[in-house]
């Protein structure tokens, strides 16, 4: 397994919308490619890889005073639960710190709150709603 980034017209980025389709919209009754994905070729893709198929992915969408968010994280169904996710996001979390960015947020769904918790994120509000599920809004700051 490797991580790699990719941009929005490589295969990866195609695999990465049918993982994320298949992982995050379908489940909840919304289908990714009824969304407007044209401004995600500003942001920046990352994935685990193995055998040229990604079996994880995350979108990082720069922002403003150092900070980047992280969106739609998700895992290969069968393969949840066995590092995988963690090891993208410790990767990804090097990848910033690399590039000088010193905070992450995210709305993660409270389904995934205990995971992000356990990586050092904390929530930084409470409860709301998101394509009609409960998220919190989360962050990590980086040690100096």
């Amino acid at each position: 397994m490797r991580f790699q980034s990719f941009d929005t017209h490589s295969k990866l980025y195609a695999q990465a919308c049918e993982l994320r389709n298949e992982v995050l919209r379908i489940p909840i009754g919304l289908d990714l490619f009824n969304e407007d994905l044209s401004g995600e070729c500003d942001a920046l893709h990352f994935g685990i890889i193995e055998a040229e198929q990604l079996l994880a992915y995350v979108m990082i969408v720069p922002g403003e005073a150092a900070t980047a968010s992280l969106k739609q994280m998700c895992v290969s169904s069968d393969l949840q639960r066995q590092g995988i996710g963690a090891k993208l996001i410790f990767e990804v979390e090097a990848e910033l710190q690399r590039l000088n960015y010193q905070t992450i947020t995210m709305n993660a769904r409270t389904s995934a709150v205990q995971f992000y918790e356990s990586l050092g994120y904390r929530r930084t509000s409470g409860e709301f709603t998101n394509v009609g599920i409960p998220h919190y809004r989360m962050e990590k700051v980086f040690e100096s």
